[in-house]
Parts: structure tokens; sequence; C-alpha cells
């Protein structure tokens, strides 16, 4: 598994799961919406954590200099 998203796209990515998560915790976002929340901020988490992103690779995408 090569590193495909740089470090600027990282913080952004794990910037964005925080403040999503935040916005649900204070109930913000409530039922539905909530839920889709929580989920693209794991993936946007994971991904900025592992520095990889597999829609970066289908599309022979990177961020990383």
């Amino acid at each position: 598994m090569k590193r495909n998203i740089g470090k600027i796209d990282r913080i952004l990515r794990m910037t964005i799961a925080a403040l999503l998560v935040l916005l649900v915790l204070s109930n913000r976002i409530i039922e539905l919406p909530a839920i889709a929340a929580v989920v693209i901020s794991i993936l946007l988490f994971l991904t900025g954590l592992y520095g990889f992103s597999p829609i970066y690779s289908v599309l022979k995408l990177s961020t990383k200099k």
C-alpha cells in the first residue's frame, strides 16, 4: 500500500473528520444525516491516518510530492 495522500491533504481530511464528529456530538446534525456524517468522518480519518486513498489509486491520482 503506497501512500498517495500528501501532508496538507491528510491534515484537511482529519480536520474535516473531527469537525463532522463535533457537529454530530453537539446535535447540530441528527438522525440519518448524523449516521452518514459519522461514516464519512471515519473514512476521512482512516485515509488521513494511513495516507492512502483507494479512490486516488483507481483514478491514478496523488497529492503526495
